[in-house]
């Protein structure tokens, strides 16, 4: 069966592509009305013609927008997470912490957040430095990822973003470039796959190194 979230890429590609005739068909307008009115055409029946299908393409767009709507909506709560549980894998609890299609999680958050620090998933998991804890147990933060979600709330605050990343936190990768993650601490045994750019990871452990200081994470990514 279609993942649910294809099926929501696929209905907002639509969207975005009647968004773009609109715009096509008023510039079209602009340079019809510029055209009569340095021709003295007569530009009622121009008018009239493109308001029509203007109106259409409104019209096609609030039907994808409606059916985008009743999909989001489409699934209960408890569909939803016997849903999530089927798939099985990190990305799939990822994104239920994170609220991702915005169907009430509350009840299970707990479970899922348990599930991703326990239960062996579909995914890729490794550790990855984040920086260095000081002296005075402050953070240094060195701009590898930011946390995005925190106790299942997305996070808002500037403090908390690039604060000290802690089990249970979500986090997004910061730059452009894909991160290598590792088996072990202090960056030995590298995974064949990474944490990829503009994806979110879970974060299941932390190790604070006590000869260097060096902060990491272990993550359940996708």
């Amino acid at each position: 069966m279609k993942r649910i979230d294809d099926k929501i890429k696929e209905i907002e590609k639509k969207d975005k592509q009647s968004r773009w005739a609109y715009y096509v068909i008023a510039a079209i307008l602009l340079g019809f009305l510029w055209y009569a009115s340095t021709t003295r055409e007569t530009i009622g029946e121009l008018n009239k013609e493109i308001e029509e299908q203007l109106k259409q393409v409104r019209k096609d767009s609030a039907t994808i927008q409606d059916q985008l709507t009743a999909l989001k909506k489409s699934m209960d709560p408890d569909d939803y997470w016997n849903h999530v549980k089927l798939q099985g894998s990190n990305e799939a609890y990822i994104n239920y912490i994170t609220n991702k299609f915005k169907i009430d999680k509350s009840e299970y958050l707990p479970i899922a957040i348990n599930n991703l620090t326990s239960t062996e998933l579909q995914g890729f998991e490794g550790w990855i430095f984040t920086g260095l804890v000081k002296n005075d147990k402050s953070y240094e933060n060195r701009d590898v990822v930011e946390v995005i979600f925190r106790d299942g709330k997305e996070v808002t605050n500037d403090a908390i973003r690039t604060s000290r990343p802690v089990k249970g936190d979500i986090i997004r990768l910061l730059g452009k470039q894909n991160k290598n993650t590792y088996q072990y601490h202090n960056e030995s045994g590298p995974n064949e796959l990474g944490f990829r750019n503009k994806t979110k990871a879970f974060v299941s452990n932390t190790w604070e190194d006590p000869n260097s200081a060096r902060y990491e994470i272990y993550i359940k990514y996708y």
